[in-house]
C-alpha cells in the first residue's frame, strides 16, 4: 500500500473519543430539567398558552426541549391540585366548578398535544423516508466509485468524478442506523481502492489533504465560538453538529494531525466544561431548594390545632395552610429523589390538617341539619295556629314559639332565610289576625283612612315644578306623612297601599330617578374611588364586609322588631309604642333595601 493509501486508512485515528458523544447525549436529560426550571413559576392557565403556542410552531422538534419542559410543568401542576383537591372540605358546588375549571384547561392542553403527536409523528416518517432516500443515494454513489476504478483511464477525469462523489457523500444526509457502519466501512473500502488504483501524485494528495485541514481549521474555529455561546443548550447541539462534520472529513498531513485534533478537542472540552459548571449551579440551587422545602415542612408540621376548635380557628389555619402551599408552589425543584420525599412529607403534614378540618366542618354540618329540623319543627307548629280560632291562645303560644326560635342554634346560608320566611309568614298571620279583632271596632281607622285618602289624592294631583330639590322634598314629604299616619281598617289595609305605591312610584317615574338610584349613584361615586385608591381591592373586601355585617345585624333586628310589635294589648297607651315599632321596621326595612344594593353594587363591581 502506497503513501496515499496509509494516510486515508489512518483517518480513523482523527475520530474523536467516544465518550464526548455520550457526554452530549447525557446533556439533554440534564436540559430538561433546567427548562422545568424555567416553566415552575408558571400556572396552569400560562402553561397551557404556552403549550398551544409551541404546537403552532412549524418545526416542533427545534422545540422539543420546551414542549418536555411545559409537559413535565404541567402534569406535576395536576398532581398538586388533585392532591389538595382531594384533601380539601369542599362544598360538591365547589368541587363542581373547580372541575369545570380544569376540564377546560386540560381539554386546551390535550388538544394541544394532540397535534404535537401529529407533527412529531409526520417529523419522524419524514426523517425516516429521507433517511432511506440518503441510503439509496449513498449506495448509488459507491457504485460510481466503483465504476470510476474498473472504468475510468484518464487520471484527470477520475480524480474530478472522485471528488465530486465526496462532495455529495459529504452533503447527503444520514441513512438508517443499521446500515450506517457497513455503509461507511464500504466507502471508506473503495476510497482506499481508488487511491490504489489511480495512483494519485503526492502533489494531488497534498491538495487534498490541504482542503482537508482548511475545513477542519473552520471546524475549529466554529467550535471555539461556541465557548462564547449564551446558550449552552444551543452550544452543545452545534458541537454534535461540527463533530459529525469533523468524522466526515478526509484525513489531513500527519505533521498537522496531532495539532489540529488537539485544537478541536479543547474547543470542545471547554463547551462541556460550561455544561458542567452549569450542572454545578443547578445542583446548588436544587440543594437551596430542599431547604426551603425543608423549612415549609416544618412549619406545617408545627401547626397546633386546639382541643376546642373554633370556626375563627379553622379559617386562621386555613390561611395560614394556603400561604404555606403558595411558598411551596413557588419554590423550586429539589434533587429528584429528595424532592419526592419532601413532597411526600409535605403532603402527609397537609393531610393530618385536612382531616381534622373535615371532620369539624361534617360535624358542623350535622349541626346544621339538626337545628334546620327544629326550626322546621317549630314553623309546623307556627303554621297550626294561623286556623286557630282562639286568636288570645294562639298569640300565647306564638310568644313561647318565638322564646323556643331564639334558642335554637344556626343554620347557614339561604337555609336560614328560607325557614325564616316560612316562619315569620306564620307569626304574621297570627298576629294579623289578633289585629283585625281590634280593627273591627276602631273609629281611629276609618279616620287614618279618610286622611290617606286625601293624601292619595293630594299625592295623585301633584304637579312637578320642574326644580328637582323642591319636588323631591315634597315626594319625601308625603312619604313622612304617609308615615306618620296611624292603621287603616285591615280590609282596605291592601288597596290603599297599592293606590299609595301606584301614585308615589308615577311621580318618581316622571322625575326619572329615585331616591334609591340616587343613593345608588353616589355609592358607585365612593366605589369608583376606592377602586382606584392604592389597597383598592383590600379596601374593597373591607366594604363588603362591613355591608354583610350591616345586613346581618338589621336583620336581627328587624326579626325581633316584628316579632314583638303583635304582642301589645290594645290599650290607651299600645298605639304610640306600636307606631314606634312601625316606625323603627320601616326605618330598618330600608337601610336594609338600601345596603343590599350597595352590597350588589360592591359584587358586581369586582
Amino acid at each position: 500500500m502506497n503513501q496515499n493509501s496509509e494516510d486515508l486508512s489512518n483517518h480513523q485515528d482523527e475520530l474523536l473519543p467516544h465518550h464526548e458523544t455520550h457526554v452530549l447525549e447525557a446533556s439533554h436529560h440534564d436540559e430538561e430539567a433546567e427548562h422545568l426550571e424555567n416553566y415552575k413559576q408558571l400556572s396552569k392557565q400560562q402553561l397551557v398558552e404556552e403549550y398551544e403556542l409551541l404546537a403552532g410552531s412549524e418545526e416542533v422538534m427545534s422545540v422539543r426541549e420546551r414542549i418536555n419542559a411545559v409537559e413535565a410543568a404541567f402534569h406535576q401542576i395536576v398532581q398538586d391540585e388533585k392532591a389538595q383537591a382531594d384533601n380539601e372540605a369542599a362544598t360538591e358546588e365547589d368541587n363542581e366548578i373547580r372541575e369545570k375549571k380544569t376540564d377546560a384547561l386540560t381539554d386546551r392542553f390535550y388538544a394541544a398535544q394532540k397535534i404535537i403527536k401529529k407533527k412529531k409523528h409526520d417529523f419522524t416518517i419524514a426523517q425516516e423516508q429521507q433517511k432511506e432516500a440518503n441510503l439509496t443515494i449513498k449506495r448509488e454513489l459507491i457504485e460510481k466509485l466503483k465504476h470510476i476504478i474498473q472504468n475510468e483511464e484518464n487520471l484527470q477525469r477520475a480524480f474530478n468524478a472522485f471528488h465530486d462523489i465526496q462532495e455529495k457523500w459529504r452533503n447527503t444526509g444520514i441513512v438508517p442506523f443499521n446500515e450506517a457502519k457497513d455503509l461507511q466501512l464500504n466507502y471508506r473500502h473503495f476510497t482506499d481502492r481508488f487511491y490504489e488504483y489511480i495512483k494519485i501524485n503526492r502533489e494531488l494528495q497534498d491538495l487534498d489533504w490541504k482542503k482537508n485541514l482548511e475545513l477542519k481549521i473552520g471546524l475549529c474555529e466554529e467550535a471555539e465560538a461556541l465557548m462564547f455561546a449564551t446558550s449552552v443548550k444551543s452550544a452543545l447541539d452545534k458541537l454534535a453538529m461540527l463533530q459529525s462534520k469533523w468524522h466526515e472529513t478526509g484525513p489531513v498531513h500527519r505533521d498537522h494531525r496531532t495539532e489540529i485534533i488537539e485544537r478541536f478537542k479543547k474547543a470542545a472540552e471547554a463547551v462541556y466544561s460550561r455544561r458542567k459548571e452549569q450542572i454545578e449551579k443547578l445542583k446548588e440551587q436544587q440543594e437551596q431548594n430542599a431547604k426551603l422545602k425543608t423549612a415549609i415542612c416544618e412549619e406545617v408540621e408545627k401547626i397546633e390545632i386546639p382541643e376546642k376548635v373554633s370556626f375563627n380557628d379553622w379559617k386562621k389555619i386555613s390561611e395560614t395552610v394556603d400561604q404555606l402551599w403558595e411558598r411551596w408552589k413557588k419554590s423550586g425543584r429539589a434533587e429528584k429523589n429528595i424532592n419526592e420525599e419532601l413532597w411526600q412529607r409535605f403532603r402527609k403534614a397537609n393531610d393530618v390538617i385536612f382531616k381534622k378540618r373535615k371532620a369539624f366542618f361534617d360535624q358542623r354540618k350535622k349541626e346544621f341539619q339538626t337545628n334546620l329540623q327544629k326550626k322546621n319543627d317549630i314553623c309546623s307548629r307556627a303554621e297550626a295556629l294561623v286556623n286557630s280560632l282562639d286568636w288570645k291562645s294562639a298569640a300565647a303560644e306564638m310568644r313561647k314559639l318565638n322564646e323556643e326560635w331564639k334558642k335554637v342554634g344556626f343554620v347557614p346560608g339561604k337555609l336560614a332565610d328560607k325557614v325564616w320566611d316560612r316562619f315569620r309568614k306564620a307569626n304574621q298571620a297570627v298576629f294579623e289576625m289578633r289585629q283585625n279583632h281590634f280593627a273591627e271596632t276602631d273609629k281611629e281607622l276609618d279616620a287614618n283612612l279618610e286622611k290617606k285618602l286625601d293624601l292619595i289624592s293630594r299625592i295623585e294631583n301633584f304637579q312637578l315644578s320642574g326644580e328637582r330639590k323642591a319636588d323631591f322634598e315634597a315626594l319625601k314629604n308625603f312619604q313622612h306623612e304617609w308615615s306618620d299616619t296611624g292603621l287603616v281598617p285591615f280590609a282596605k289595609k291592601n288597596d290603599i297601599y297599592n293606590r299609595y305605591k301606584n301614585a308615589i312610584d308615577a311621580l318618581f317615574d316622571k322625575m326619572r330617578l329615585s331616591e334609591m338610584e340616587r343613593a345608588e349613584l353616589r355609592f358607585k361615586d365612593r366605589l369608583d374611588h376606592l377602586k382606584t385608591s392604592p389597597d383598592g381591592k383590600q379596601k374593597m373586601r373591607e366594604e363588603e364586609r362591613v355591608l354583610s355585617n350591616k345586613i346581618s345585624h338589621i336583620n336581627n333586628e328587624l326579626n325581633t322588631l316584628e316579632n314583638n310589635l303583635g304582642f301589645f294589648a290594645k290599650s290607651k297607651n299600645a298605639d304610640q309604642i306600636k307606631k314606634d315599632f312601625e316606625d323603627k321596621i320601616s326605618k330598618a326595612k330600608g337601610e336594609l333595601l338600601r345596603l343590599r344594593q350597595q352590597l350588589n353594587l360592591i359584587r358586581e363591581s369586582k
